[in-house]
């Protein structure tokens, strides 16, 4: 070394000298102490303790040294580690300690001879430059440094079940307990929490929703993950808070605002104060809302908090703003729908099918057209439809006659057909607009002479049933006189015109024959019995045609119709890939109250009552409490990886409790084995191994001597066929890269106004060779929507009237098991 090049060690050890003979005033030093404790005893009542800081201060060498195990652990925080750092960089007794604690036996720094000192503080100088080099190159870890930001949160109430999961593990958390970084905390269905920071932020969580906390470059992240949250956050002095979302990247420094990580995108609602969205070039203020795209549904400030349990504080807010409009503009894409019908009055009180069209030459023969396949698919409605003999080409007649008139009529038309006759007591009603020129086109009109054509008032009636008419124009004399009021098609009609008409096809499936249930099953118990209306719907727009099947119920659904939920964000599709073949995949009601279903619509088969008591007896198994409590609202089903030589399927299940769930299991296959030998015959061998920090399970026996593989990940339970595919499971709900994220698949989501679903069925088949010679009629995403009193299908491809017809499956299958 040349002599010039000043000594490594003799600067540092001068520096180190220069900075402690440094004088400080010691009134400055008392100003600055009384400050510190100040903030610390404010902060205090507020921040839960860190499980590694129990006492309340250091007591001497044996209190630094009782932090050892906690330092090499990294528990400390960074303010309890900045002062252990400086006690042993001076202390040679404590930094003794710490050094046979990380590697008994090894030579301390005292026991270093003379002449190896000054290589060791060169070296030294020379880490800690390399340290300084790769801090700067990454910014975060010397943020952490320079300026530690507390991300943590303190469960403030609990509103029924709010998980805390970390990788495999779920484990319950109560009020007052702490959430830490990172940590992936979910409220359970029915089920609500508030949150509070350490800066005094709460964070209000709707039902299944889901969030991670962690730290952004000035501040805290909230991640909305799937729900709803609302955020009432402290005023940030040197920073920011942040929220974000797939959709939104949100900055906040002090207001009350709504964000919702929904389906089909993300939504913002402020009541005061602003916010800042990354992906919008102007801030959202307060009574302002905004949204991801067309997709997602615009409502009022009142709707959008109306899930909260703070609602009356959050609506003296509402009210000092001009709540968003939450008047629907009865458009998809842009183009107006029907709202309303002056028509719909006149409809005859015993109608079991009612059609509303819009009113073009080209529309209407269109709409009839498609009016007449759809009730071809419904067994039941086909078979009334042609109850007449030579019905169904006199109501072709007539619709013939109505679009030849089209140009002088209203822009709606109605057929209306009665209990008795089928299509040949069918009606059409149409409001006038152009009288003089009908009436002119009408005497053109003389080889249809046999039709009954009346004109009256503003009304144009025609059918092949003259009573029919006459009945029309009764109702129009004397309103009250009609019924249809009354009747529950004309309450979903009114629901269905609040919405939006464009083409409209209702079946009263009260007076249509029904088939009775399985035998020994009182078809009550099953919940169909109860079906009262099938509503088929077209809207068209600017970005294309939207499709809506809506069964509706007399009652509230109950039995098998009841266990599709209600709409919520599904998270199981997170751990499908984006060229998933096919899933099938719904949201239910509490399981425990699906398995007191199926015990009453089981209740007269005493065989398969009696074998669910001998199973859990034999098996040491309470089917509620071992298996039901401990499931989730999510089951999904998905055709995911190579079809070839065996399809590649996944099972995706929400679960509250891996540890129960998988003694239960284990359990189970432990009395199943018992059995087994007892009877001499094989039985089934469970495994588990562990690999990159998750346990794998794998369930073989003569039946699938392959193998059946699973884990828990993230709160579900995900099974497969091979190891393989359960980690690619992981794979694609840790990077982000899921089904739910595809921008193809949601694109495919229909513009119907609703933000959440509770189930999906989904094909993708393009890949697969060979499917196109298989006449697949159904669109490719169709949304269901549990609601109290219906259960409703949407689409951007076009829905039948036979729900049942949802196969594609079975359509599937054969073609891929010939090639």
């Amino acid at each position: 070394m040349s002599s010039h090049i000043p000594d490594p060690g003799s600067i540092l050890d001068r520096a180190v000298r220069e900075i402690r003979e440094e004088h400080i005033p010691q009134d400055y030093l008392d100003e600055m102490g009384a400050r510190a404790k100040a903030r610390l005893a404010s902060a205090k009542g507020r921040v839960l303790p860190h499980p590694a800081l129990q006492a309340e201060s250091i007591d001497g060498c044996d209190g630094y040294q009782s932090l050892i195990p906690a330092y090499l652990t990294a528990s400390l925080t960074p303010s309890r580690k900045l002062l252990f750092e400086d006690h042993i960089s001076d202390c040679v007794v404590c930094r003794n300690a710490l050094n046979a604690a990380r590697q008994p036996g090894a030579p301390t720094a005292a026991e270093f001879p003379p002449k190896s000192r000054f290589w060791m503080r060169a070296g030294l100088a020379v880490a800690a430059l390399a340290l300084v080099a790769v801090a700067l190159t990454r910014v975060s870890v010397l943020e952490e440094l320079i300026r530690p930001i507390d991300v943590h949160a303190s469960t403030s109430v609990v509103d029924g079940n709010l998980y805390a999961i970390s990788g495999q593990d779920i484990r319950p958390l109560s009020a007052g307990q702490r959430i830490e970084r990172n940590q992936l905390v979910r409220t359970g269905a029915a089920s609500g929490a508030i949150l509070e920071l350490a800066d005094t932020t709460r964070i209000e969580m709707a039902e299944r929703s889901e969030l991670v906390l962690d730290r952004a470059r000035d501040g805290v992240n909230i991640k909305l993950q799937r729900g709803s949250v609302i955020v009432s956050a402290a005023k940030q002095r040197n920073g920011h808070l942040y929220v974000t979302t797939a959709d939104f990247n949100i900055r906040v420094v002090g207001t009350v605002f709504s964000v919702s990580a929904l389906a089909k995108g993300s939504r913002v609602s402020v009541l005061e104060g602003a916010v800042e969205i990354e992906e919008s070039p102007r801030a959202v203020l307060g009574g302002q809302q905004a949204t991801s795209g067309p997709g997602v549904k615009t409502v009022s400030l009142e709707e959008d908090f109306r899930w909260s349990r703070e609602l009356s504080r959050h609506l003296d807010l509402i009210r000092n703003h001009v709540a968003v409009s939450a008047a629907l503009t009865h458009a998809i894409g842009g183009i107006p729908l029907r709202a309303t019908s002056d028509l719909v009055p006149l409809v005859p009180a015993d109608t079991l099918l009612f059609a509303s069209f819009s009113n073009s030459p080209q529309s209407l023969k269109e709409s009839f057209a498609l009016m007449q396949r759809r009730i071809s698919e419904n067994p039941a409605v086909y078979d009334w439809w042609q109850s007449s003999n030579g019905g169904g080409l006199a109501l072709i007649q007539a619709m013939e006659v109505v679009s030849r008139l089209s140009p002088y009529l209203g822009p709606e038309v109605i057929i209306a057909a009665p209990r008795m006759g089928g299509a040949s007591a069918a009606v059409i009603l149409a409001d006038i607009t152009r009288r003089d020129e009908l009436n002119a086109a009408l005497a053109a009109e003389s080889q249809n002479a046999w039709l009954n054509i009346r004109v009256s008032g503003n009304v144009f009636v025609i059918s092949a049933n003259a009573s029919r008419v006459h009945q029309v124009l009764g109702y129009q004399a004397v309103p009250s006189s009609n019924g249809f009021q009354s009747t529950a098609m004309y309450r979903r009609l009114a629901q269905a015109y609040t919405e939006g008409v464009g083409w409209l096809l209702a079946a009263n499936l009260e007076g249509l024959s029904q088939t009775s249930g399985a035998d020994d099953i009182d078809p009550t118990v099953l919940g169909m019995a109860d079906a009262d209306q099938l509503i088929v719907e077209q809207k068209t727009g600017s970005g294309g045609a939207s499709y809506q099947a809506t069964m509706g119920f007399k009652t509230a659904r109950r039995g098998l119709a009841s266990w599709l939920g209600a709409p919520s964000r599904m998270g199981a599709l997170e751990f499908i890939s984006p060229n998933a073949y096919s899933v099938a995949g719904v949201i239910t009601k509490d399981p425990g109250q699906i398995l007191d279903d199926i015990m009453a619509i089981f209740q007269n088969k005493t065989d398969f009552l009696s074998g669910m008591r001998d199973y859990q007896e034999k098996n040491h198994v309470d089917l509620r409490y071992d298996l039901a409590a401990q499931l989730g609202n999510e089951f999904l089903f998905a055709l995911d990886g190579p079809l070839l030589p065996n399809p590649s399927w996944k099972i995706i299940i929400e679960v509250n409790d891996a540890a129960r769930l998988q003694n239960a299991l284990q359990a189970s296959v432990s009395e199943l084995n018992r059995q087994a030998a007892m009877e001499h015959t094989m039985g089934i061998t469970l495994t588990s191994e562990s690999s990159s920090g998750v346990t794998f399970y794998s369930l073989t026996s003569k039946d699938f001597p392959s193998g059946v593989h699973y884990t828990f990940w993230s709160g579900y339970l995900i099974i497969a066929p091979t190891r393989t595919l359960v980690s690619e499971a992981i794979q694609y709900r840790n990077t982000g890269s899921s089904l739910a994220r595809s921008a193809d698949f949601r694109a495919q989501l229909p513009a119907d106004g609703r933000d959440e679903i509770s189930g999906i069925v989904y094909y993708n088949l393009k890949s697969v060779p060979g499917i196109s010679n298989i006449n697949i009629a159904l669109p490719g995403l169709i949304c269901l929507y549990g609601q109290a009193d219906r259960i409703v299908m949407s689409s951007k491809g076009v829905l039948g009237m036979n729900l049942a017809t949802v196969d594609f499956l079975s359509n599937m299958m054969p073609a891929v098991q010939q090639k």
